[in-house]
């Protein structure tokens, strides 16, 4: 069931992941089980239905109905009232029949419908409040509001930690060395960089550095593409950078690997490629191709094969430079949420862009938004990454800690950094070399690079790329 079609308020999200999610209802059931008047207060009713059926489902075997949903109404149906029926009918079969999506964010859905059942436990005691009052029995009025108890999940992370005492924690922590639990992973980039830079995981923040016009929005959009069609992830794109028809007319020149204007003919474009000599190292060579052009016939094929590959989605998002906030961005991802489009990985085009914290200080307004975009991470459960220029220097020299500007400290923040370096010899070449400059979780060397392979007239930054030792190539220094 693609969760992000349907058109949900709070209600339908909270019975959605109820009905699709283990690790959603393993969290909602102890509250909805000893809070039931949450339910039957607030819930439409076939709504109060569903969701009491999942928590049957639950108690008895600690799982998450998914499809089996359709043989419970299946079996109940004839106790409905007939137009509640066609409600369901018309609702769970769409959800058993089209879920298939496997990396939801549970976490971020699981704190916007607790939220909703705090919001109706406060109009509950609101409501239980007034007519005490109207009766005058301000004593139990009073008392209601010293006892009453916010709503918790009982499984929610301490964050507590006694490290002599929690042996049986200290013992899981080091047996599963990795670090990374497998429903945090949301991608990691192909070829040689993925496995050196390992998994973006959610709450991550990563930027992407490089001089002016070096091609970071490029790798930005090479990462939304790979996030939704290769790991079925959700994106959503805030460009602060370019209008928004030729942001996405971007977006379809990558897709379709075409060049963006149409020529009288056609135009020759070299495709570089590694191949593999009898030494076991790598050459570089090219193919000629003839492309004739961006067009809606070209677009209409990626469409169809998108709807055979894959359920993730990207969704850009325009404004202009200066204007957007962190807490517009913050109700833009809970509206979303809220609509069935739960998004799993965020990109800003770029960061430095959004409209400024402290007017007075402006290298302070910079950090405080580099700051806020881990919160926002952290908060969302989502990965959050950006581009940054790097300085003057980094156009003749490769890229280090610290070459960020505006302000050192936005290196403080990121969990992991890639740095793009390409001298002009290596632009005419459509060649790039790669280097990891911040990893939190992992050892690295910013003196290890990987060269990628581009072809810039079809909009791809990143065809495929190597460690560099492994191919028969030398940098020449920029003069």
């Amino acid at each position: 069931m693609e969760i992000r079609k349907i058109n949900t308020d709070k209600q339908k999200l909270l019975i959605t992941y109820a009905i699709v999610s283990d690790k959603f209802l393993e969290e909602i059931y102890p509250i909805l089980k000893e809070h039931k008047k949450l339910i039957y207060s607030n819930f439409d009713n076939y709504y109060r239905t569903v969701l009491n059926w999942c928590l049957d489902y639950f108690e008895k075997y600690h799982k998450a109905p998914n499809q089996h949903i359709q043989e419970i109404y299946n079996d109940n149906k004839q106790t409905l009232p007939i137009e509640d029926q066609e409600l369901l009918s018309e609702f769970l079969s769409y959800l058993s029949s089209k879920y298939e999506k496997e990396n939801i964010n549970e976490k971020y859905v699981l704190d916007l419908s607790l939220k909703y059942l705090r919001e109706i436990n406060l109009n509950i005691l609101q409501k239980e409040i007034s007519e005490l009052k109207k009766e005058n029995k301000i004593d139990e009025a009073e008392h209601k509001i010293l006892t009453y108890e916010k709503l918790d999940r009982e499984t929610e992370i301490k964050q507590e930690t006694f490290l002599f005492k929690d042996e049986k924690y200290a013992y899981n922590l080091c047996d599963n060395i990795s670090n990374v639990k497998e429903e945090n992973k949301l991608f990691k980039y192909k070829g040689d960089l993925g496995t050196r830079l390992d998994w973006i995981c959610r709450e991550d923040f990563m930027s992407i550095l490089g001089a002016e016009k070096i091609g970071k929005s490029f790798m930005l959009r090479e990462t939304a593409i790979l996030c939704s069609i290769d790991y079925e992830l959700n994106v959503l794109v805030f460009n602060l950078e370019m209008s928004h028809d030729t942001y996405n007319r971007n977006f379809y020149q990558n897709m379709s690997q075409e060049i963006k204007y149409k020529p009288e003919d056609y135009v020759n474009v070299k495709l570089p490629y590694f191949d593999k000599n009898p030494n076991g190292k790598y050459d570089i060579k090219y193919n000629d191709l003839r492309k004739f052009g961006l067009n809606s016939r070209k677009i209409k094929s990626v469409f169809n094969k998108q709807k055979i590959k894959t359920k993730g989605e990207i969704c850009v998002r325009s404004f202009p430079s200066g204007t957007l906030t962190f807490q517009k961005m913050s109700k833009i991802l809970d509206d979303y949420a809220l609509n069935g489009f739960v998004v799993d990985v965020v990109l800003i085009d770029y960061l430095d862009n959004l409209k400024s914290f402290n007017k007075n200080e402006y290298r302070h307004g910079i950090d405080e938004k580099w700051l806020s975009a881990r919160r926002l991470a952290q908060e969302k459960h989502i990965a959050v990454i950006t581009v940054s220029h790097t300085n003057k220097k980094t156009f003749k020299k490769n890229i280090d800690a610290g070459d960020e500007t505006e302000t050192r400290t936005k290196g403080a923040h990121i969990t992991h950094s890639i740095g793009l370096n390409q001298t002009s010899e290596e632009k005419e070449k459509q060649l790039m070399r790669i280097n990891i400059v911040h990893n939190r979780d992992s050892d690295f060397s910013r003196k290890e690079f990987f060269l990628c392979l581009e072809c810039r007239s079809i909009g791809k930054v990143l065809l495929d790329n190597l460690n560099i030792a492994k191919v028969n190539y030398n940098q020449k220094k920029e003069k």
